[in-house]
Formats: C-alpha cells, structure tokens, sequence
C-alpha cells in the first residue's frame, strides 16, 4: 500500500511541476485512479480551456510500465492540452457543425504559439524547473 502512495505522490509532484511548462498552472486539475483499465491505455487527459478544467485518469497498467516509459506517458497527456483544440474542432466538423477557414488558422497558430515557446524555453536554457523536473520522476 505504501508503495502505490507513494507512486501517486511522484505523479502528483511531476504534474505539478510540468503546469508550467504547458501554462496548465491555473487550471483545475485532478487526477482520477481508475480501478480497471480501459483499452490499451495507461492514462488519458481531459482537457477544457475555456472553463480551465485538466482531469488525468490514470488505469491501473499505467504501474506496469517502467518509470521511463511512465514519465513519457504522462508528458504525451499533458502535450495533448496543447493539440486537443485541433481535434475538437475537427470532431464538430465531422458532426455537422461549420467551422471557418478563420478558426481553423486560429487553432493552428495558437497551437504552434504554444509549441514554439516550449522549444525556445528549453532550447535557451530557460525551462531549468521542467528539465529537473523530468529527471527527478525517476527517483
């Protein structure tokens, strides 16, 4: 029982420390345990920018992988706060809602916005916190 205390805590601590990096900081966040898994996947995130709200279910499998491989889950989760606009709008596309050559730009660029200050971030030595951050998951 400890152990999985303590397996939640380095989860917890990690995502916190990456809000940051994903301007995640101010949101509302919860991690959800999920007590059976759900297809093949060890987490999944629940991303709402309008309304601020992050939520990650994390499935039981998720402590099967390597502390590497756990680390990389949860980054892919947390970049998917930045692409999930993007296949939003294409699922209301695909429902019948009009989306504007507009709005798609504007998806676009404010994604790539937020990517693009990620790699500067990192690439000028200015995300010290994020990189420490991902090191010290494996601890």
């Amino acid at each position: 029982m400890k152990t999985k205390k303590k397996n939640q805590k380095r989860i917890q601590d990690f995502l916190e420390k990456m809000d940051w990096l994903f301007c995640t900081n101010n949101f509302d966040r919860s991690i959800i345990w999920k007590e059976k898994d759900k297809d093949d996947m060890a987490a999944e995130i629940t991303y709402d920018e309008k309304y601020q709200n992050l939520d990650i279910d994390i499935y039981p499998c998720f402590f099967t992988q390597t502390l590497k491989q756990q680390r990389k889950i949860l980054l892919h989760e947390l970049i998917h706060s930045i692409t999930l606009p993007n296949k939003i709008a294409l699922h209301d596309f695909l429902d019948g809602k009009f989306i504007t050559p507009q709005e798609v730009v504007k998806i676009n660029e404010t994604e790539t916005s937020k990517i693009e200050n990620i790699f500067d971030g990192l690439l000028r030595g200015r995300l010290k916190y994020a990189v420490k951050a991902y090191k010290e998951y494996l601890r």
